[in-house]
């Protein structure tokens, strides 16, 4: 008798210890999924964010004239480099590691050299990584589109047709910031796109990991453009692999 509670007293003991270790491991997965959904939830702007806070997002698939989607692969900008940035992630899906300094000395002109001090961290013009890409043998070409519905118009049918193609595009914004007269632009990849949803996927590197982003049409009317750079049209690079020797 005595033998039968002492086991049920141990088996209570340890049944109490294992739902104690249990229940912690729970706590420890839902952070860490937690933590997970939170990195892999798109980062929305604008009225989309307030009109789709619990989106989630799903690629859309590949339908030419529908919709598209690439995968890239995710890098952080330093301060004022998001132009090479958005190019070194491009580079890197065409199979070539270029860093983003290195693309920024090429387009100023200058030779990299990683073992020496990096100090220039200069706003880098689309004009000027188009030239300095062809010092490692990449022919990309810049577009420029006027500021208005027509100009979208036009803009959003050949970024369209080169995501269907394969190739990302990079777009100059200036976002619109509230209670300021300040204008900074920035540059941002476009992986994806769907006509149904009226939006288009992006790539910032300027967010956290992974740096997707959904923008609606109808921002990206009042955000694409390049006064950051004091310039009034709606700028856009359209890279090109590097052609086979």
């Amino acid at each position: 008798m005595r033998r039968t509670k002492w086991a049920e007293l141990i088996l209570l003991r340890v049944t109490a210890m294992l739902l104690t270790l249990s229940a912690g491991v729970l706590t420890v997965g839902g952070a860490d999924s937690h933590s997970v959904e939170r990195q892999n939830r798109p980062v929305l702007s604008g009225e989309d964010a307030a009109a789709e806070p619990a989106l989630r997002f799903t690629p859309p698939p590949n339908v030419a004239g529908q919709s598209a989607w690439i995968p890239l692969r995710y890098q952080a900008q330093e301060a004022n480099l998001c132009v090479p940035t958005s190019a070194s992630i491009i580079l890197d899906y065409f199979g070539d590691r270029v860093s983003p300094r290195e693309i920024k000395e090429l387009s100023m002109g200058r030779r990299y050299s990683p073992e020496k001090p990096f100090h220039d961290f200069t706003v880098t013009l689309f004009r000027d990584l188009v030239w300095g890409l062809q010092g490692i043998g990449y022919s990309w070409n810049t577009k420029d589109y006027p500021d208005d519905r027509n100009g979208l118009r036009r803009g959003l049918s050949d970024i369209e047709h080169s995501l269907d193609a394969g190739i990302p595009v990079m777009i100059d914004t200036t976002p619109v910031r509230e209670h300021t007269s300040s204008v900074a632009g920035h540059t941002f990849v476009v992986s994806g796109y769907s006509v149904a949803k009226q939006v288009l996927y992006v790539v910032d590197p300027n967010l956290w990991a992974p740096g997707t982003r959904v923008v609606g049409f109808a921002e990206l009317e009042r955000i694409w453009n390049s006064r950051g750079v004091n310039f009034d049209m709606r700028g856009a690079v359209f890279p090109r692999r590097r052609e086979k020797k």
